[in-house]
């Protein structure tokens, strides 16, 4: 951490595959940049027009179970080993 207070940039990698970018943080404009007031947030949602309709998010989740089976995590800690 010290070195990259220091300015230094380094890739973490996991078994040699990029997983993150490790940084120094920038301070001031840069950092406002990227935040939006929560009156703009709501102006966005707004533009976008209405979400998705509930009724119809039933009847095609319902519709995914049936054909391809819920895929709901299981914990193979309740089953138990063997079963």
């Amino acid at each position: 951490m010290r070195r990259v207070t220091d300015g230094e940039s380094f890739t973490v990698t996991v078994h040699g595959r990029a997983m993150a970018d490790l940084v120094p943080h920038r301070r001031g404009r840069a950092d406002r940049s990227r935040l939006a007031s929560a009156k703009h947030v709501d102006e966005l949602f707004a533009a976008a027009g209405p979400g998705p309709d509930p009724d119809r998010w039933v009847r095609d989740t319902a519709e995914a179970d049936r054909l391809f089976r819920d895929d709901l995590p299981v914990d193979p800690w309740e089953r138990g080993p063997g079963r």
